[in-house]
């Protein structure tokens, strides 16, 4: 039953999710970008072209607490591998268990959760809509419309997940042409789910034109941005289209995850392993000549379609943008499936002693393989936020002594003194790097710090440490103060003379 199914999706998720996040979900570790706990920047949301991710606060609640939005986070998830599940008619509970662990662990929402986490159930929310909008369109005779409003809603949510959805519509389009459906309704199908795509497109951007002239907010030239979205003038469209397609490729031979050669060996494996099952399926079935060229064409495809939005953002990739990457894994798993099932109704008593072992032996590696890729992520997340946990702690108390010299300095004035903070704790004398994470990299790995850039000092004085201070805030101003030769000639933090007034502004000069 349905009740059946989401349940022990929903505990399979629940499970995995706090094997690898659950340490993330009962400490506040924050660091960079996840140091301002308070959510109060929707203008810049909305530059950024993710106009619902201020309604999505504002119902959730604008204070990030950990526990809250992995809950959320899992529950989101939950939803998405449902329907996920359902599409690709799904229903060994092996493969499910699979599935729930590649699609919970991974690196994409475990670097999520250590530094963006005030984004991870945002991220996982778009995760579900990207599924439900594919859902909603082949389940329905008129489901492309509230499909397209899906899609539409995960692009204002966070862009990337969009691929979520394209290579899901390629997975079902292999799926049809393995059902031995007619050429004419896998051409029909697949157009269906290209106009829903376009439409959602279509759909976002008339609503972003609507609220930027509501708001008067502008788009952000930024690196994230999407002002330049469209415009491919400076850009090689034939080496840009290449690159996406090599992307995934050299992001396997590199994953992010404990143990990293051995991953890129099974990652290699699997991907052998997904074309055998995708040849004997084939030969097994005895597809029509035009369901093998449609479905040679899907495959052919998917690594593009897999990372459709670094060609769109013209080389935008970061960790975070990776969550479709794992998709290739449900893919693998689909297969191995539908394969077990389709020689199972063909050859019910036929088989060869040696076809079976063949069989099993292949079926066993895939399990085994991902299997192993799964804890190798459940290591690597705990040990993410064990390093997150540890450089929350050295920050705390290299700011604890910054206070105590500020307060024992003649003439300094709590929440009065102008203060001016020079350089960065990631490039002072106290930077160290702790022995057992060398291997650990990605996405917002970095700094050794909690604070990675001048924002986030008035951060964490005012909403961790609760201490007010008069923290001047152009940093023009700033740079400018540091190239001064009073400043040059100081020295960094914790040298007597680090911290002392310049023209009547506190400098704390850390490098």
């Amino acid at each position: 039953t349905v009740r059946a199914h989401i349940t022990q999706i929903g505990i399979m998720t629940f499970l995995f999710g706090f094997a690898a996040h659950g340490f993330r979900y009962f400490i506040i570790g924050v660091s960079h970008d996840s140091i301002g706990i308070f959510q109060n920047e929707a203008a810049w949301q909305i530059a950024l072209g993710r106009f619902l991710q201020p309604v999505y606060v504002l119902l959730r609640g604008k204070l990030c607490s950990p526990l809250l939005i992995g809950l959320f986070s899992l529950l989101w998830l939950t939803f998405a591998i449902f329907f996920l599940t359902e599409l690709l008619d799904i229903r060994s509970r092996l493969s499910i268990l699979l599935i729930c662990g590649i699609l919970t662990t991974n690196a994409a929402i475990s670097l999520t959760n250590a530094t963006y986490q005030t984004s991870s159930d945002i991220f996982m929310l778009a995760c579900f809509l990207a599924v439900l909008g594919i859902f909603l369109l082949r389940r329905y005779r008129f489901g492309f419309l509230p499909g397209a409003l899906s899609i539409g809603m995960v692009i204002a949510l966070y862009q990337s997940y969009l691929e979520v959805a394209v290579f899901l519509a390629l997975m079902l389009v292999v799926k049809d042409c393995l059902d031995g459906l007619s050429g004419k309704t896998i051409l029909i199908n697949g157009a269906k789910a290209l106009g829903t795509l376009l439409l959602g497109l279509v759909t976002y951007y008339l609503c972003l034109k609507v609220i930027l002239s509501t708001t008067g907010v502008e788009l952000a030239t930024s690196y994230n941005g999407i002002s330049s979205v469209g415009d491919f003038s400076n850009q090689s469209i034939i080496l840009l289209f290449l690159k996406t397609y090599l992307k995934y490729g050299v992001y396997a031979l590199f994953p992010r995850t404990y143990h990293p050669f051995i991953a890129a060996e099974l990652y290699s494996i699997l991907i052998v392993v997904t074309a055998y099952y995708v040849i004997k399926i084939g030969i097994v079935k005895k597809i029509p000549k035009i369901n093998a060229f449609w479905l040679l064409l899907a495959i052919a495809i998917m690594p593009f379609g897999i990372n459709v939005v670094y060609f769109i953002s013209k080389g935008t990739k970061h960790d975070l943008m990776t969550y479709s990457f794992y998709l290739i894994f449900v893919f693998t798993i689909f297969l191995r499936e539908y394969y077990e099932k389709t020689d199972a109704a063909i050859h019910p008593e036929n088989e060869t002693r040696r076809f079976s072992i063949r069989k099993h032996w292949i079926s066993g590696l895939t399990v085994l393989g991902m299997a192993v890729l799964i804890l190798n992520n459940i290591i690597f997340a705990n040990n993410i936020y064990l390093l997150k946990e540890l450089e929350y702690e050295s920050t705390i108390s290299t700011f604890t002594r910054i206070i105590d010299r500020m307060e024992q300095t003649e003439g300094y004035v709590v929440d009065e003194t102008p203060v001016a903070i020079i350089g960065m704790l990631s490039a002072s004398d106290l930077a160290e790097t702790r022995n057992g994470f060398e291997y650990i990299g990605g996405e917002g790995m970095y700094g050794k710090f909690a604070t990675t850039y001048y924002e986030t000092y008035e951060h964490f004085f005012n909403e961790i440490l609760g201490y007010p201070i008069n923290l001047i805030q152009d940093e023009n101003f700033v740079q400018d103060l540091a190239k001064r030769s009073e400043v040059v000639s100081m020295p960094t933090f914790p040298a007597t003379g680090s911290c002392a007034f310049v023209d009547g502004i506190y400098i704390i000069k850390l490098s």
